[in-house]
């Protein structure tokens, strides 16, 4: 039982991992756009010190 459990778990992790590719590429785009977003707050901030 404890190897079939194993061998099910391996099989289950591998499933998720080619899922969570995925998911990280969408995620990345989404992260690229709120950094641009905070940068363009940090510059007007910025400009309002000087």
């Amino acid at each position: 039982n404890e190897n079939n459990n194993n061998n099910n778990n391996n099989k289950k992790k591998k499933k998720k991992k080619k899922k969570k590719k995925k998911k990280k590429k969408k995620k990345k785009k989404k992260k690229k756009k709120k950094k641009k977003k905070k940068n363009f707050r940090t510059k007007i901030k910025l400009q309002a010190m000087k």
